[in-house]
């Protein structure tokens, strides 16, 4: 849209060419006869014959033709134009600074994309991450009840076990909450 200014800036000094046209038809054509028997009676008609003045006939004269048609076309072509140059300058900066718009939303999407992309591959990997220190903790509980039982270690070790467990699988459903976030930002 701003690429068009320039060209609306350069009009101002491209030539211009008006035109206009009509046709007019009236009803009845009015004519005036302006001749010697027009405006003379006749008895003063033969009194100029009588002196020796001969009046030529003229031919009535048109007032208001039955039709006519009328034309005008003008052409002008501006010399110098104190505003051409401005706003042209102006209309090239405003279309320089929409393409520079245009880049840095391109830029803004392509950053959202990998920005979803990434946090999407993190949150799987954070999944994976948790699921492994669930499986930890299933085995250091296993192995905290058997030396409890063996009676190499105190009863609180089993409990600490248990503990771990229990923040493991609280992690894991932090992970699958942090991951539902993550494929919906992506897709």
């Amino acid at each position: 849209q701003t690429e068009t200014f320039r060209g609306q800036a350069l009009s101002a000094l491209s030539p211009r060419l008006v035109t206009g046209a009509s046709w007019n038809l009236n009803q009845t054509e009015v004519e005036m006869d302006f001749g010697p028997s027009a405006l003379f009676d006749q008895e003063t008609l033969d009194q100029f014959s009588s002196l020796g003045f001969e009046l030529p006939e003229a031919e009535p004269i048109v007032v208001q033709p039955k039709q006519y048609f009328d034309a005008a076309f003008t052409v002008s072509q501006p010399l110098f134009n104190g505003q051409a140059l401005p706003l042209y300058n102006g209309a090239r900066d405003l279309a320089r600074a929409a393409r520079l718009d245009e880049v840095s939303q391109r830029q803004r999407v392509m950053g959202g994309v990998a920005r979803a992309y990434y946090g999407l591959l993190t949150a799987r990997q954070g999944m994976e991450v948790a699921q492994l220190g669930v499986d930890n903790a299933v085995g250091q509980l296993d192995l905290a009840q058997r030396q409890v039982q063996a009676g190499l270690a105190d009863p609180r070790s089993a409990i600490q076990g248990e503990l771990a467990l229990a923040r493991a699988h609280r992690d894991l459903l932090g992970g699958e909450s942090r991951l539902g976030v993550a494929e919906e930002a992506f897709y």
